[in-house]
């Protein structure tokens, strides 16, 4: 199995408020599968999927991506509340945006079936920041996959959403990991990570307390049940 991330040996602490976070984490991710990365608010989620994109540097060890197939942040899409859309220009105009900065024909952008499958096509003119949560959620999430990233980082991509617009992220996220992309998602919808993830990773206070690389072995009440009593018993 070809590892697409390797975390070794992380050290990383916030200088205001002082905070530390990890001490000595080391984690690898295998290409082409979906990671749900599970634990209580604070525990290092985000903060992983920070210092994976290169946001946050650590003060020890390192995080190295397989240049071999992610060769540059083209191949990445990063999902989160601080970086996505600008809400004053519409989804067409993000998209040109963008698309101009890639060096990628606008046309066939406008033509992915991922607009129509996110029903988005009415909503391509509209300022993005005037759309409902869930029509937002989809543009930001659309807006990445049109460019056909490789390695998703997705942080909590369900709040706010609506049971329509989280089916279909599911479906689709399920769909780009089976033709070929990474998938690292941070999140607390517990029936989502195990619908998805092919490995369910659990922080706690910055460290690794559940690896399991074979959740379906189990139901998904017993999942939840066990993760349940699990982080009621760490805290």
């Amino acid at each position: 199995m070809i590892n697409i991330i390797e975390v070794e040996a992380v050290t990383f602490r916030y200088r205001r408020p002082a905070q530390s976070v990890f001490n000595g984490l080391s984690l690898a991710f295998a290409a082409q599968k979906a990671t749900c990365i599970l634990g209580h608010n604070g525990a290092g989620k985000t903060t992983l999927l920070k210092l994976i994109y290169g946001l946050l540097r650590p003060q020890s060890g390192r995080v190295s991506i397989d240049g071999t197939q992610i060769r540059n942040y083209r191949d990445i899409f990063l999902l989160s509340e601080r970086f996505g859309l600008n809400q004053e220009l519409s989804l067409r105009e993000n998209l040109n945006f963008r698309a101009r900065l890639l060096h990628e024909d606008i046309t066939a952008i406008l033509d992915n079936p991922l607009i129509h499958e996110f029903k988005l096509g009415k909503q391509l003119d509209k300022p993005t920041g005037k759309l409902s949560a869930g029509y937002f959620t989809r543009a930001n999430i659309v807006a990445g996959l049109v460019f056909a990233p490789r390695l998703l980082l997705l942080d909590e991509p369900t709040n706010s959403i609506d049971p329509a617009t989280r089916e279909l992220l599911l479906s689709t996220l399920a769909n780009q990991r089976d033709l070929g992309a990474t998938v690292l998602l941070v999140t607390h919808d517990l029936d989502f990570a195990y619908a998805l993830g092919d490995r369910l990773l659990v922080l706690d206070e910055g460290e690794l307390v559940i690896d399991d690389a074979d959740p379906h072995r189990s139901t998904v009440e017993e999942f939840r049940r066990d993760y349940i009593d699990f982080t009621e018993r760490t805290e």
